[in-house]
This record gives structure tokens, sequence and C-alpha cells, in this order.
């Protein structure tokens, strides 16, 4: 969409889309975690994800997802930071043995982020295998 501004066309983004093929992929379950007084922003548990995007079009380059006990008011809408080229994606912990699942039965593993500059409440991000992996015999 375009509007005109003095007799300029400035573009106006309407929707977003960030996509990134995970090339490293680093789980925390937080079962070792030892929190300490204080540590009010720390995570129950976090999928970090590392690698290009997944097309011309895209700029992504990392995504951080992190899980919060259920219910937990850190548990928002996702997010694109442009700047550190980073999807960043906020699950209640419940969530957590669903998603590392998707890593392990996929050999190619996507996380794609959809944002709507009209609808912001309907931005959305999640993960996406392609390649299943072959169960192994026995």
């Amino acid at each position: 969409m375009a509007s005109r501004d003095a007799n300029n066309i400035v573009e106006e983004r309407i929707h977003r889309m960030e996509s990134l093929r995970a090339a490293n992929i680093q789980v925390d379950s937080g079962r070792e975690w030892r929190f300490e007084e204080g540590e009010s922003d720390a995570v129950a548990a976090s999928i970090v994800m590392f690698g290009l995007p997944a097309g011309d079009a895209f700029s992504a380059r990392s995504a951080l997802i992190s899980f919060y006990p259920d219910g937990d008011a850190r548990i928002v809408e996702p997010a694109y930071d442009a700047v550190q080229q980073q999807i960043r994606i906020f699950y209640p912990l419940s969530l957590f043995e669903t998603q590392v699942e998707i890593l392990r039965a996929h050999g190619e593993v996507i996380c794609t982020y959809l944002e709507s500059a009209t609808m912001p409440h309907l931005n959305s991000a999640f993960l996406h295998g392609n390649m299943p992996v072959a169960e192994k015999l026995h």
C-alpha cells in the first residue's frame, strides 16, 4: 500500500514475514538451573537457533524461543528484532516438549515469524520441520 507525501510515494509495510533455516540448535531445559534471589528475568527453558535466512527475501539469522511458567506475564506476542536479525518467541513451559519433538522429528527445522501492521494482535511465530527423520530400525 502506498500513500502520497508531498507528491512523493511513500511505501507503507502492511505485512512482514521472516524465516530462518536452522543450522545450529541449542536446547536448554533449565533443569540444572539454580535460581538466585533477584533473577526475575530468568527463563524456565529455551531454544536458541542460528542459521541462514530461509530465502532471498528474508534477513533473520537467529531465533530465541523462551519458555516461562504457564500464566507468566512475560508470555507475550512474538517479535522480530531487525537490528539483531532475531525472531523472538515466548511460550508457556507446557509447550516445551512439543517444540523439542519438532526438533527431534525433522532433519531441517525452520522458524517463521508473521507480522501484520493492520492487526498486530494476529502476529505469530512458529517452528516447523521439513524432511522428517526416518524412524530407526530395531
